[in-house]
């Protein structure tokens, strides 16, 4: 007798419990309490939101408070994929919003004749045809020619590890900085028709290509020492102002120290 009762308080507890499941299954269902509501992107349009929830963990879609577990793997992929710096953040129930700020490319670097985009700010260098970039507003090429970058300097992209589409930069930001400035100084940045930087001997050379009194003259610069150029290129100005009328096609060498030696450029 005692048993029968037992078993029928068992089924009972049992049948209470799958009651109170399908009624809380069905609850769900309906008001969809635990599901990811939201997940969007501020700025709004700043990177299509279909990318970001097709970064979403398949279990986060339905239980939502599983989502903060994945954020930094999900603004690792963004910041490593595309040109953006991300972070995530739960603001509501089930609410998530992806703050999201484009890079800012201060110069393009030809390397092995490919363009690439540099952020000084970030350190990050990318391919200038990066399929992603289409996705990013607010991302533009900088004005001016493109910096080509010399086979003997250093390879300007850092080797990485794992997959990723935006790298880190190599090329010394300090030096990019004091480059920028002693153009900025000369007011000559808008003139320059070509510039690229080399290395010979040890020695780093900046070369700037520049209309000066009717000639093309190529002004070779020290490149560690741009705090000089400010001296150097209206010292060119003037030299090349005595040769007169007509076109040619120069190159003044500044790195001599004592002297500035200007001669045709016959490549």
């Amino acid at each position: 007798m005692r048993r029968k009762k037992r078993w029928g308080y068992i089924k009972a507890c049992a049948l209470c419990m799958a009651l109170l499941g399908g009624g809380a299954l069905a609850a769900e269902d309906f008001f969809q309490w635990s599901r990811l509501r939201t997940f969007v992107v501020h700025p709004e349009g700043v990177i299509a939101e279909e990318v970001l929830w097709s970064l979403v963990p398949r279990g986060a879609l339905r239980c939502w408070w599983i989502f903060p577990e994945s954020f930094r793997t999900v603004e690792d992929y963004l910041d490593r994929m595309y040109p953006v710096r991300a972070n995530l953040d739960l603001v509501g129930f089930g609410d998530v919003v992806c703050s999201v700020v484009p890079l800012h490319p201060v110069l393009v670097v030809r390397w092995r004749g490919e363009d690439w985009y540099l952020d000084d700010e970030e350190g990050a260098i990318w391919r200038t045809d990066l399929p992603e970039n289409l996705l990013v507003q607010g991302l533009q090429r900088p004005e001016g020619p493109p910096l080509e970058w010399g086979e003997d300097m250093p390879v300007p992209v850092a080797p990485a590890g794992e997959d990723r589409r935006v790298f880190r930069s190599r090329i010394p930001s300090g030096l990019l900085r004091a480059w920028h400035k002693a153009l900025d100084s000369l007011k000559i940045r808008s003139r320059v028709e070509r510039w690229r930087v080399r290395k010979c001997k040890g020695l780093e050379f900046v070369e700037i290509t520049l209309p000066m009194g009717g000639h093309s003259v190529t002004v070779v610069l020290d490149g560690t020492n741009a705090a000089a150029w400010v001296q150097m290129v209206p010292a060119v100005e003037k030299i090349v102002e005595t040769l007169g009328g007509g076109t040619a096609t120069l190159v003044a060498d500044t790195t001599y120290g004592d002297k500035i030696v200007v001669r045709k450029n016959y490549q």
